[in-house]
C-alpha cells in the first residue's frame, strides 16, 4: 500500500501489542511522528469517543485487509465483533481502567 500525508503505520502494534504485520519504506523525504505507548493511553483515558474511533478504524482496517474470513456472518456483526476484541486488546496491552 501506498500512504500519503496523514496517514499512520504501526499503530496495531503500538496499541494491541500484535506483531508487525509490515515494513515501511519512504519513496520520498518525509516526516514522521512516533508516538509511544504511554501517550496513546493518557489519550485513551482521558478521551473515551477517540477510543472508540481507533477501536472502529481498526477493525475497518482488517476487514478490508481481509485478515477475517467471510464466515456468512454479515459485514455489520464481523465490524461489531471485531471493535469489541479489539477494546479488549487495547484495554489489556495499555492497562487501561
Amino acid at each position: 500500500a501506498k500512504l500519503g500525508v496523514g496517514d499512520v503505520f504501526g499503530e496495531m502494534s503500538l496499541m494491541t501489542g500484535e506483531p508487525r504485520s509490515s515494513s515501511v519504506k519512504a519513496l520520498t523525504s518525509t516526516v514522521v511522528l512516533e508516538i509511544e505507548k504511554e501517550i496513546i493511553k493518557t489519550l485513551f483515558e482521558s478521551n473515551k469517543e477517540f477510543y472508540n474511533k481507533i477501536a472502529h478504524v481498526f477493525a475497518k482496517r482488517k476487514l478490508t485487509l481481509g485478515d477475517i474470513e467471510n464466515s456468512g456472518v454479515n459485514v455489520d456483526e464481523q465490524m461489531a465483533d471485531m471493535v469489541a476484541k479489539f477494546k479488549t486488546a487495547v484495554i489489556n496491552f495499555l492497562g487501561l481502567k
